[in-house]
């Protein structure tokens, strides 16, 4: 069944019970009839909620602690990038814009100044040559006599060209004094290093909830970054809503465990969210290693206390380097020796020499092909896996199985509602009944009578609606299929 026909059935089982049940002074039926319409409204606030999210899976990324945090902006940033989320796509386009336009300023600056090199090496030349000229004119003795009464013509071209000399070396020295490159980077960089691939993993902290939206293989993706935990205890209600609104949570752990968070997260999880658990890993291009099929002993104690603390919510677990993740899918990260010029105490964002760093384990393999280092990087850092499973999360179940999840609890809650009426309507007609006997209102073939038709009238349409709800929930039941799991390192 799908969702839509799940909530088709939910509303028709509704609409032929309302009739049956009525206002009645008594305490049974009240009770129904309060159950009843307490169940109308949880259908209304979640058949609104279906059309606001329906056919859009949403993944959330929390992180556990706020050393997790650089490691859950790190990876957001790199899910993002791979996603190709159009917000960060149109940041992509402007940086791309914006550095060309830069390296181009400079390059252009740079072929002044070497235009303004040669100008001055030629007017050396000339100069030289007019000396040379010069002295060779006042070996004779009519060149001696004009330089004497000022008619010589290469001595005034002498004259002048010593000025220009002068002039294109003041020119110089002042370009050289005011450092034109450092100047056309501190005018450009500000911008760059707010835009560049990973400058959210600079701040210190998520202070509100962020949604990304994208598509992937034609599905609706949403990836939430959950503002860092201030108060353990207490969810924010933007936090509380994004876990509730999340099919998959992304955990990132790097190593403080408090029980307070883990409580905090479970308590605000709806009843089908799934919580992966990433542990982040920190290495350098040369302790990098692939991620390994199992977990160290340390690694294995963590797992098995969230896997304690999330319970049924917990759906599997896995090993990530997260920085190298990032550096296999950025394509837009500044120079050093131009984040140098204006790094403002950010000297903290990933640089292009950082990647080229964790790549060049790679060239000797991939020889010179970025996108093949690249790859490569993904795979050791365990990103490639992580964004396969994700995407077949997404592609197999996608938000459809998700809603159905939800439409079956729905359902579930029904169920409830309905034994309890059908009960209650069958305690208070059986009680009515045997008031009528021993008042001897009636005869009795005509107490059965009416108790026959009673039942007829409602309980047994009550009966039937309450039997076609356990029997389609026993159907879905069967029809349900096991929650993917993380398969590679998962514990």
């Amino acid at each position: 069944m799908s969702e839509k026909e799940i909530f088709d059935f939910i509303h028709k089982q509704v609409n032929e019970l309302s009739p049956l049940l009525f206002e009645c002074d008594k305490q049974k039926l009240q009770e129904s009839k309060r159950l009843f319409d307490t169940f109308v409204s949880t259908l209304s606030e979640q058949t609104r909620e279906q059309t606001t999210q329906k056919d859009i899976f949403t993944i959330a990324l929390c992180a556990l602690c706020s050393q997790s945090h650089k490691a859950k902006a790190t990876l957001l940033e790199a899910l993002r990038i791979h996603f190709k989320e159009p917000s960060k796509r149109k940041q992509q386009e402007q940086f791309i814009s914006r550095y060309t336009h830069l390296q181009e300023r400079i390059k252009a600056m740079k072929a002044l100044m070497q235009k303004a090199r040669k100008q001055l090496e030629d007017i050396r030349l000339e100069l030289e040559n007019l000396t040379q000229q010069y002295t060779l004119e006042c070996a004779r003795f009519w060149g001696k006599m004009k330089s004497s009464l000022g008619l010589s013509k290469t001595k005034k071209l002498i004259i002048n060209t010593a000025c220009k000399q002068a002039r294109t070396q003041r020119a110089l020295l002042a370009s050289a004094q005011i450092d034109i490159y450092t100047q056309a980077r501190r005018v450009a960089l500000p911008e760059l290093m707010r835009i560049c691939d990973g400058a959210s993993t600079t701040l210190d902290s998520t202070q509100e909830t962020a949604i990304y939206s994208t598509t992937l293989n034609g599905k609706n993706l949403q990836l939430i970054d959950i503002p860092s935990f201030t108060d353990e205890k207490n969810l924010s209600k933007e936090t509380a809503r994004a876990l509730q609104q999340a099919h998959c949570v992304l955990l990132v752990v790097s190593d403080t465990i408090k029980n307070s968070t883990l409580k905090a997260i479970k308590q605000g999880l709806n009843k089908q969210s799934q919580v992966y658990v990433l542990l982040d890993k920190s290495a350098t291009p040369n302790t990098l290693k692939p991620i390994a099929n199992g977990t160290s002993p340390q690694e294995k104690a963590v797992i098995q206390k969230l896997k304690d603390s999330l319970g049924q919510s917990y759906a599997g677990a896995r090993s990530i380097y997260t920085l190298p993740a990032l550096l296999s899918q950025a394509s837009c990260l500044i120079a050093s020796h131009d984040l140098s010029a204006a790094t403002q105490g950010r000297d903290n964002l990933p640089t292009q020499e950082i990647q080229d760093h964790f790549l060049s384990p790679y060239k000797d393999s991939c020889s010179d092909s970025k996108p093949c280092q690249k790859q490569r990087l993904s795979d050791d850092s365990g990103f490639s896996d992580l964004a396969a499973f994700l995407a077949s999360i997404i592609d197999s179940r996608a938000s459809t199985q998700q809603a159905c999840d939800n439409a079956y609890a729905l359902l579930q809650e029904l169920a409830k509602v309905v034994d309890k009426i059908a009960s209650n309507y069958e305690e208070f007609f059986n009680a009515a009944t045997h008031s009528a006997l021993d008042q001897s209102f009636f005869q009795p073939e005509e107490v059965d009578r009416l108790s026959h038709m009673i039942s007829y009238g409602l309980i047994a349409p009550i009966t039937q609606i309450q039997e076609q709800i356990h029997s389609t929930i026993s159907s879905y039941a069967k029809q349900l299929a096991p929650s993917p799991a993380l398969t590679a390192n998962s514990t």
